[in-house]
């Protein structure tokens, strides 16, 4: 306290064969979701003596895979991962290789036997589609994202379900995939799903 000594954390891990990091990569920093994923793990981290190094992918698989990689050779201690879609099980299967301990958040991956802590998504959307059902709809369109993300394979998973339990046909033409999880992509969805001219009074 003294000095205001500083230990040197890169030399210290490599007679410990640990660092006291963790890696945390994510899709997209902007989205609320992520942020509050963001802090909770900083929080928990912190408290059992771990610092977390974020990554942001924008949904890229070749940046997912360099992050990984970058996080590995600065000998993170573990690693926590929303994969950008399905492909992301080459990653993860090359994380398995090197023993390095990881955890999936949010998004599973088929083929994938991992740890993962993810929010029901199925449950989810048959909720909102029984809201609007329960508020005359039953024209209801569905903007998701591509189906290689296992979120978006949920959700429309909980819609159809919700449909056949209200007594509504499914109408293909009533659903419209975006390009990715992001503002854009949605409203482009959107735009594609409205110009078709279909009879559509609520959107989930």
């Amino acid at each position: 306290d003294e000095l205001r000594y500083v230990p040197n954390t890169l030399a210290r891990g490599l007679t410990q064969q640990r660092t006291g990091t963790l890696g945390l990569v994510v899709p997209d920093l902007g989205d609320p979701f992520f942020t509050l994923v963001l802090r909770g793990a900083e929080q928990v981290a912190r408290a059992a003596g771990y610092r977390v190094i974020v990554c942001n992918t924008n949904s890229e698989r070749e940046l997912e895979a360099a992050y990984v990689d970058d996080l590995v050779a600065h000998q993170v201690d573990g690693l926590i991962l929303a994969p950008v879609d399905n492909e992301s099980k080459r990653v993860v299967d090359w994380m398995v290789s090197r023993g390095l301990p990881h955890v999936l958040i949010d998004r599973s991956i088929p083929g994938v036997d991992a740890d993962i802590v993810q929010g029901d998504s199925v449950g989810g959307a048959r909720v909102l589609v029984d809201h609007l059902v329960a508020h005359g709809h039953r024209r209801i369109g569905h903007v998701t994202e591509p189906q290689s993300v296992s979120t978006a394979r949920d959700r429309f998973q909980g819609y159809r379900e919700a449909l056949e339990a209200n007594g509504i046909p499914f109408d293909p033409e009533l659903v419209a995939e975006g390009t990715g999880a992001t503002i854009e992509g949605a409203r482009g969805a959107t735009e594609e799903l409205l110009d078709r001219g279909v009879d559509v009074t609520a959107i989930l």
